[in-house]
C-alpha cells in the first residue's frame, strides 16, 4: 500500500466530518435563514469532527505506542509490529516496516556479538590464526599471527610459501601443511591451512624455531651419552677380555694391570651416571625450596673435597659468611660440589683452591676459583653445554664427565640465579654462582 493510501485511510474522518458540514447545511437551510442554518452547521459538524478526530487520535495513538515498543530492541515486547496491527489498520504497513527493519538490526547485531566472540576466542589463543578473504584480503588475523610479520595490511605479504599454501589448499580442498623462514633473526614457522566452502581459508602459524632447537639438542645430548656410556663400556670389556688372558697365561703382573683399567673405568663409569641422574632430577624435579645458609653447604661441601685435594696436594682454602637465601638446599649442594670439584679437576699439584661467600644487596654470591691452567677465551661462550671438554683427552684421563658445569648453570637458573666464569690462560678461574638472597 502506497504512503498516499495510508495517509488517506488516516484522514478518512475527517473527510467524513467535512460531508457531514455540506449536508447539515442544506438540511438545516430549509426551514430558516441561510446564517443560521450555517451556524448550526458548523456547530453541529464541530462537535461530530471532534468526537470522530478524539476517537481517532486515540486510537491511532495506541497503535502507534505499540509499534513503537515492538521497534525498541531492549524493550520487554516479544510479538511484532505487525501481529498487533491490524491488516485493516492504515497503519499496518508502518508495523511491517518496523518488523523488517527490527528483524535487520538483530541480525546485524547478533553478528557483530559472534564477531566480537570469534575475536577474543582467537585473541586468547597462543595459536596463531587468520583467515584468508577468496579476494587475498585478510579477513581476521590474531596479534600473534601478524607479529610473525607474514602480513601486510590487509594483504598477504609477498611470502611465496604463504601464497603457495593459500592457493593449493583452495585447489586440494583438503588440509595441508608447509615450512617457510621468516624475520631477523631467522624464524621457522609451520604453517597450516584449510580451506571453508565459502572460499576463505584459514591459516594456522606456530613458531617451531625453539620446538626444533630443543630437538636438536635432545639428538645431540642422546649422542654424546650415547658415546660418552660407549668409551669406558668398551675400556672395560677391552681390560676384562685381556685380564682373561693374562690369569690363562699366570701373568699376574698383567692381570693386575688390568684389573685396575676395569676398575678405573667402572668408577668412571658410575659418575657419569650419577650426573646423568643428577641432570635429569635438576630438570624434572619441583624445587624443594626452604630458608638456607649457603655458608653451611659450601663449609660442608669443602670438607668433603679435603681428602681429595691432599692427594693432589692440592690447598683448599674456604671463607664463609652467614648468607640465607631460598633454595633447595640439594640442588644448591649439586652445584657447589661441581664447582669445587672442577677446580681441583684443573689445578695442578701444589695449587690451590679458594672458595668464598660474599653478599650483595640482592644476591649471595658463591666463587670458587684456582690458579690451574685457565680457559681459552674462544670456550668460554660454550663452557656451560653438555658434555663440552676444553681439552677432551685430559677430561677423561681426570675423570670428568663434561656434565658438572651444565648441572652448576640448571641449577642457578632454576633458583633465578646466574653463574659467571672469568679465566685466564695460565692464571686460572673463578667461576661466581649468584643466588637470590631471602628478603625481609
Amino acid at each position: 500500500m502506497s504512503e498516499r493510501s495510508v495517509i488517506a485511510k488516516v484522514l478518512g474522518p475527517s473527510c467524513v466530518a467535512g460531508i457531514a458540514v455540506i449536508a447539515a447545511i442544506f438540511v438545516l437551510g430549509a426551514g430558516t435563514s441561510w446564517g443560521a442554518a450555517a451556524a448550526a452547521a458548523v456547530t453541529t459538524t464541530l462537535i461530530v469532527t471532534g468526537t470522530v478526530a478524539a476517537r481517532t487520535l486515540r486510537r491511532h495513538t495506541r497503535d502507534l505506542t505499540q509499534i513503537a515498543g515492538a521497534a525498541l530492541l531492549d524493550s520487554n515486547q516479544t510479538t511484532s509490529a505487525s501481529a498487533i496491527i491490524s491488516t485493516r489498520n492504515p497503519l499496518h504497513p508502518l508495523a511491517l516496516s518496523v518488523d523488517r527493519m527490527r528483524e535487520e538490526i538483530e541480525h546485524g547485531a547478533t553478528v557483530a556479538v559472534e564477531k566480537r566472540i570469534l575475536e577474543s576466542a582467537f585473541g586468547a589463543l597462543e595459536a596463531s590464526i587468520a583467515i584468508i578473504a577468496p579476494d587475498g584480503r585478510v579477513a581476521y588475523a590474531n596479534e600473534s599471527f601478524r607479529e610473525f610479520e607474514v602480513l601486510r595490511v590487509d594483504r598477504i605479504e609477498t611470502n611465496a610459501t604463504v601464497e603457495r599454501l593459500v592457493t593449493a589448499t583452495r585447489n586440494a580442498g583438503r588440509p595441508l601443511v608447509e615450512t617457510t623462514v621468516v624475520g631477523k633473526p631467522a624464524r621457522t614457522l609451520r604453517l597450516g591451512a584449510a580451506a571453508l566452502d565459502d572460499g576463505h581459508v584459514v591459516v594456522s602459524a606456530v613458531d617451531a624455531s625453539e620446538s626444533n632447537r630443543l630437538s636438536a639438542v635432545r639428538r645431540d645430548f642422546v649422542a654424546d651419552a650415547s658415546h660418552e656410556l660407549k668409551t669406558p663400556i668398551a675400556a672395560i670389556q677391552s681390560s676384562a677380555e685381556t685380564l682373561r688372558v693374562a690369569l690363562a697365561h699366570g701373568d699376574l703382573d698383567a692381570a693386575d694391570k688390568f684389573t685396575a683399567y676395569v676398575i678405573e673405568n667402572t668408577t668412571r663409569l658410575g659418575h657419569l651416571v650419577n650426573d646423568l641422574l643428577d641432570l635429569s632430577r635438576i630438570e624434572s624435579e619441583t624445587l624443594d625450596v626452604s630458608p638456607i645458609d649457603l655458608a653451611a653447604i659450601v663449609i660442608d661441601q669443602v670438607d668433603s673435597f679435603r681428602t681429595a685435594a691432599t692427594k693432589r696436594n692440592i690447598t683448599l682454602e674456604v671463607a664463609a659468611t652467614t648468607a640465607m637465601v631460598a633454595g633447595d638446599a640439594n640442588h644448591l649442594s649439586m652445584a657447589v660440589r661441581n664447582l669445587i670439584a672442577n677446580a681441583i679437576q684443573n689445578t695442578a699439584e701444589r695449587g690451590t683452591v679458594q672458595v668464598a661467600i660474599h653478599c650483595g644487596d640482592a644476591t649471595a654470591e658463591v666463587t670458587v676459583s684456582d690458579n690451574g691452567r685457565g680457559i681459552p677465551s674462544r670456550d668460554l661462550p660454550r663452557l656451560f653445554e653438555r658434555f663440552y671438554r676444553v681439552d677432551h683427552a685430559r677430561s677423561r684421563t681426570d675423570g670428568g664427565t663434561g656434565l658438572g658445569l651444565a648441572i652448576v648453570k640448571h641449577v642457578a637458573e632454576n633458583h633465578g640465579g646466574s653463574i659467571d666464569v672469568e679465566s685466564a690462560l695460565g692464571e686460572g678461574s673463578a667461576f661466581t654462582l649468584r643466588i637470590p638472597r631471602t628478603q625481609g
